[in-house]
């Protein structure tokens, strides 16, 4: 940890209630601040005021350029906010967001791909929900119906290969209407590189309902071989959750999480090296059931891919 101080004196010990101004105001102690101005990895809820952190530090990752300010102290469960629009060289980082503002894509990164009668992109109402836009992957009519957002073309060459930095993909999403024997379809979220069959590369969360009782799980698959752990959620229909799909920087471990918890995490059958190329999004195919339906809400996704040497 690296200390910038503005005295030599006391460490200022507050709690997360408490702020860098409140802890000098109308007092003659001199204060320090403690911010780590040469993280090297990113802060998490134990950095926290047993170790001086308080409301108002900053964290630094020199070599990605990446900042967070500490919003709350408190023992075990410190928040760290990033900064806004997070900035770093394209030598470095790779970084794609959608907000699910409309029914296409927000920017270059993302591809919506349909197949089947009546399957598209749409845009539901937001009601009350903390968001500023929803897209669905509506499946149409047909038995094989489908429809995804990711951030590739079908039939064109993947993009992203594992092992070469760090890999993080996050998405808010829900279930609609839960698969059924009559209308029977699969949903993944994560890094995948098919719109239309099961991923022969990628790390990603798996739903259908007569697979691992309808809960989540969580593949990592390389070559067609695949690591499928139960995550022990189960899928509830118009439940909202955060997933997170996190890649180590040596492609050795992927970590999942819903909701900010750690729900499985794999070191097998993650895909690295020549040729074992993939992609980011979601994807609803429809297997069984004429009904049009919706196979996901999307709220946001976004990736982030942190080279190791800048490129």
């Amino acid at each position: 940890m690296a200390d910038t101080k503005i005295s030599a004196a006391t460490p200022f010990t507050g709690t997360g209630a408490a702020s860098r101004g409140a802890a000098r105001a109308g007092s003659t102690t001199a204060y320090r601040t403690v911010d780590n101005l040469n993280a090297t990895v990113d802060p998490t809820a134990t950095d926290d005021s047993t170790l001086f952190y308080h409301v108002g530090s900053m964290w630094l990752r020199p070599a990605t350029g990446e900042m967070w300010v500490c919003t709350d102290a408190t023992a075990s469960a410190a928040v760290w906010l990033p900064r806004s629009g997070q900035y770093s060289s394209p030598r470095n980082r790779f970084y794609a967001y959608t907000d699910c503002v409309s029914t296409n894509p927000d920017d270059s990164h993302w591809i919506a791909q349909v197949g089947g009668a009546g399957a598209a992109i749409d845009g539901v109402a937001i009601g009350t929900l903390n968001a500023f836009g929803i897209n669905t992957l509506t499946m149409g009519t047909t038995t094989t119906g489908r429809a995804s957002i990711t951030g590739f073309s079908a039939g064109q060459p993947h993009t992203l290969l594992l092992g070469l930095g760090r890999c993080r993909m996050q998405a808010k999403a829900a279930i609609n209407i839960l698969s059924n024997g009559t209308e029977t379809f699969t949903t993944r979220i994560g890094l995948i590189d098919s719109v239309s069959a099961e991923p022969t590369d990628g790390c990603y969360f798996r739903y259908t309902h007569s697979v691992n009782t309808g809960k989540w799980e969580a593949v990592t698959r390389s070559n067609g071989t695949e690591t499928a752990t139960d995550t022990g959620i189960t899928v509830v229909a118009d439940a909202w959750k955060r997933f997170e799909v996190d890649v180590n920087a040596a492609g050795t471990s992927v970590v999942f999480k819903i909701d900010g918890s750690t729900v499985a995490t794999n070191t097998t059958n993650i895909p690295t090296g020549a040729g074992r190329y993939t992609s980011y999004g979601v994807s609803a195919i429809k297997s069984a059931g004429t009904t049009s339906m919706s196979g996901l809400y999307i709220d946001f996704m976004e990736v982030d891919y942190q080279f190791t040497t800048a490129r």
